[in-house]
């Protein structure tokens, strides 16, 4: 047998597990873009939903006091943060084509 030959069946087992490799690396970027956009969502329906008793929104201290003081807003703004910083993890790992 040649050199060559003897060499092939690691070569494509190798290529093979790259592959392999490179598809989970992908799903696993799919499944943080899946969780950073329900993140995204979750946390813009609970901060709608802590504004409910809030005052409408300006600049002024004691309204920007009460809506961190608010834990329905507060955990909205969490999981929306979240949400973002899951989705740039996502983009950096996912395949650029």
């Amino acid at each position: 047998r040649s050199r060559r030959s003897r060499l092939e069946p690691g070569l494509c087992r190798a290529r093979a597990t790259a592959g392999a490799a490179r598809a989970m690396h992908e799903l696993m970027a799919l499944f943080l873009a899946f969780v950073a956009a329900s993140g995204n969502n979750v946390g813009k329906a609970l901060q709608k939903e802590g504004t409910l008793t809030l005052p409408r929104l300006t600049l002024k201290r004691s309204v920007l006091l009460e809506y961190a003081r608010n834990a329905t807003w507060a955990a909205g703004l969490a999981c929306d943060v979240g949400g973002a910083l899951l989705m740039v993890v996502a983009v950096a790992n996912a395949p650029v084509s």
